[in-house]
């Protein structure tokens, strides 16, 4: 039999010598026999105070990037709204027709909008409030409105067989016209071979309806019928293929000046009196300029939707016959040619029309003269880039400067 009580003083005698080795070497002194046992301890505690430093340090780098990166659009922000101010005074000066003249303008009409006045520059960058600012302002009026193919009196205006021209000059069947048309219009009855939302939006994977008003933006377009990122942006389509191979494409009708020192220097030279009676006089000598379709098919760059989608021959609707592209100018009547289109662009080179009559030889029509065209423009698309160590915020506005009115204004 197993004796109890000497079993019992074995284990308190174990216990003291155990006690006695921890009060003597410490806890870990107890296991020195047990090799490496402390040097893995470190290991871990060090592992584990890296690990917890390592995410601290990330975490606080990215809080800090992401501050910095905050001010940075907001500084970038508030010079792009500054330079839209800029853009606003530009415009002002411009319709009033008080132009500094150091500035070397072409047009000093405040009657009429050109490519010569003040606001057709392209300005270059500069520096304002902490950031790097870049200001472009474009005539809208120099296209083709869509919301006014259709009002809610007139199912087709003048400007839906402008339009119908537009499309058929870039080689689509008229079917492009009426699915705009049907977008725009207040009714829900299918125009030709356009849509609506019963017979073809509703039937889509994802469906949606027609809107049956204005478009919002120019690129709503993607949501119309027949027009595919492709067809928008212009990279394939109707007759694209055509034009190239015919090679009569231009970069550009008109020449866009820049305003830089030199030119201002050269401005209030001696010879600056002569070279303005010259200008005025229209026998200064202009640059062998190709004429001809523009390259880029963006639809974009000849359509638009802001303006007054109730009367449709609203001055806002009208077409500036002084900017207007060569694809443009080629739709307005149906009678126009090639060669008209030419000679317009040709002549307002020279001298700028003052008169929507004064187009009368090229455009024969007295109401479309009358309805859609103009001399002078109060719509215009500002861009402002801001730029702030790499940070870029980008404003897009259309503006009334008849009416100081925003119809669209897009940051981002």
């Amino acid at each position: 039999m197993i004796n109890i009580k000497k079993h019992i003083s074995q284990i308190r005698q174990k216990y003291r010598q155990r006690a006695a080795k921890l009060e003597k070497h410490g806890l870990f002194g107890s296991k020195k026999e047990n090799s490496g046992f402390v040097l893995i301890i470190v290991l871990i505690v060090s592992t584990l105070l890296i690990s917890v430093s390592t995410d601290f340090l990330v975490s606080a780098q990215n809080n800090i990037n992401y501050m910095i990166k905050f001010k940075n659009e907001a500084q970038a922000e508030a010079a792009a709204q500054a330079a839209l101010n800029i853009a606003h005074i530009i415009l002002d000066i411009d319709q009033k027709g008080v132009i500094p003249p150091m500035i070397p303008v072409k047009n000093k009409d405040k009657n009429i909008d050109t490519f010569g006045d003040i606001w057709a520059f392209d300005f270059p960058e500069f520096e304002l409030a902490n950031a790097t600012v870049k200001i472009i302002i474009e005539d809208e009026q120099s296209k083709i409105n869509l919301s006014a193919i259709a009002t809610e009196y007139v199912p087709q205006t003048t400007f839906f067989n402008i339009i119908n021209r537009f499309f058929m000059n870039m080689g689509f069947p008229m079917d492009y016209a009426d699915a705009v048309a049907d977008w725009v219009d207040r009714d829900n009855s299918r125009t030709g071979n356009g849509a609506e939302t019963y017979d073809h939006y509703s039937t889509l994977q994802t469906p949606y309806s027609a809107a049956n008003a204005p478009l919002e933006s120019i690129d709503r377009l993607l949501l119309v019928r027949y027009f595919s990122p492709a067809i928008y942006y212009g990279f394939s389509g109707g007759n694209m293929a055509q034009e190239k191979e015919e090679g009569m494409l231009v970069e550009s009708n008109d020449e866009i000046m820049s305003l830089d020192v030199l030119s201002i220097m050269e401005s209030v030279s001696d010879d600056a009196e002569e070279t303005a009676e010259e200008e005025e006089s229209g026998e200064s000598e202009e640059e062998d300029i190709p004429i001809g379709p523009e390259s880029s098919r963006r639809l974009d760059k000849y359509l638009r939707v802001n303006g007054d989608p109730k009367l449709f021959n609203s001055q806002v609707n009208k077409i500036n016959i002084n900017t207007a592209p060569y694809r443009v100018l080629r739709s307005i009547a149906p009678d126009m040619t090639d060669n008209d289109a030419k000679q317009i662009i040709l002549r307002r080179r020279i001298n700028p029309f003052k008169k929507v009559d004064d187009v009368k030889e090229f455009i024969r029509d007295d109401l479309i003269r009358r309805n859609c065209l103009t001399v002078n423009s109060n719509l215009f698309r500002i861009t402002v880039h801001a730029y702030v160590n790499r940070h870029k915020v980008t404003i897009t506005a259309i503006y009334d400067r008849s009416l100081k009115y925003y119809s669209y204004y897009a940051l981002h």
